[in-house]
């Protein structure tokens, strides 16, 4: 199955929500394969994911389009989500958007993207901010610690993030399952 994952503009989030359902997916699946590629080099079996940044080079466009599901990420943001809708909404018709949550965010949800976009509930998810997650990203634990904490989450905000972490990462595989040809 191969995953790509882009985001409209820099720092929206896209290589930790990557990271953070490819940790998942690996507890979901002790024994499968999950590799991340580069834009052109998504062969082989098992899970496959490509984190293609915010750049929509000739090879990413491709990568996308051979894809399974690209997983858009954005920032809960109008502008953000307007110019991506009137910009970029091309990129794949097999698309997941993810909302970027932090302890900032206010503006356009998982809602406004219902009602304006007439984007389906099992199209989209957003992950909550989690600081040990960001923390263990940034010392390259970022899959260790999803592992660790869906086995036996030791704090309120963990358990938290791993239950909204595997109900995104359960309705993108019924996505790319429905996908595949």
């Amino acid at each position: 199955m191969k995953l790509v994952f882009w985001g409209e503009e820099h720092q929206c989030g896209t290589t930790a929500h990557m990271l953070a359902v490819m940790g998942m997916l690996s507890s979901f699946y002790p024994g499968e394969r999950i590799r991340a590629d580069r834009p052109g080099r998504m062969g082989g079996d098992g899970f496959r994911f490509c984190d293609c940044g915010a750049e929509l080079t000739v090879q990413r466009r491709r990568t996308m389009y051979a894809a399974d599901l690209v997983v858009v990420s954005l920032r809960q943001e109008k502008e953000c989500m307007e110019r991506f809708f009137s910009e970029h909404y091309h990129i794949s018709e097999r698309l997941f958007f993810l909302l970027r949550a932090d302890a900032r965010t206010v503006g356009a949800n998982e809602r406004y993207l219902r009602n304006v976009y007439r984007v389906e509930p099992e199209q989209m998810g957003m992950i909550p901010y989690n600081n040990e997650f960001y923390c263990a990203m940034h010392h390259n634990r970022g899959i260790a610690f999803i592992r660790r904490e869906s086995a036996a989450p030791t704090n309120f905000e963990n358990e938290q993030f791993i239950q909204a972490l595997r109900a995104v990462t359960a309705r993108m595989l019924r996505l790319a399952q429905s996908s595949i040809k």
